[in-house]
């Protein structure tokens, strides 16, 4: 995209202040899945790069802000910035074609069309989301078991059972 969006996009339209509105526009769209919205507005920050410096990390806290506000939290525990980075490497499980390939600017008539990319984003990050619920669930399986066997422990009164079960609970 960057040796070729010249030739789809108007750079005069791109200044970093319409770039900045565009991004608000995009997370402000109510008619978009926020999913879709939060992974537009990364590619503005990180593509068209509109403040000077420190645009990865306004990217970085915008997704999480953004996240949060629309009850993604769990997907911002999902490590998908490290899933797409292996993507990009070739290294990532999911059976998906080249990232580069995937993005290759193509012309649908009306611009550029990230259709594709988009789709094979919204992959990882529902694999990355499986994941996360996994662990999850193998952690509270793994809690369970701890709860009982404080519970069955002889060798504890109840108010040692207590003192141990909150530290099972919240380790920290």
């Amino acid at each position: 995209i960057e040796r070729n969006r010249e030739q789809y996009l108007n750079l005069d339209y791109y200044t970093p202040q319409n770039t900045k509105g565009t991004i608000c526009d995009i997370l402000n769209d109510g008619a978009l899945n926020p999913i879709v919205a939060e992974l537009q507005a990364r590619y503005f920050l990180i593509s068209l790069t509109p403040y000077a410096a420190g645009n990865a990390a306004t990217a970085l806290l915008l997704r999480r802000a953004f996240r949060e506000k629309h009850h993604l939290g769990l997907l911002a525990c999902a490590s998908t910035l490290a899933a797409i980075i292996a993507w990009q490497q070739g290294s990532y499980g999911l059976d998906l074609p080249d990232h580069d390939g995937a993005l290759a600017p193509h012309d649908c008539g009306e611009g550029f069309d990230a259709t594709e990319f988009t789709h094979y984003n919204l992959l990882v990050f529902a694999n990355e989301l499986r994941q996360l619920r996994q662990k999850i669930a193998g952690t509270e399986r793994s809690l369970a078991r701890v709860r009982e066997r404080i519970a069955g422990a002889a060798f504890l009164n109840g108010r040692q059972k207590a003192i141990v079960a909150a530290m099972a609970e919240n380790p920290f």
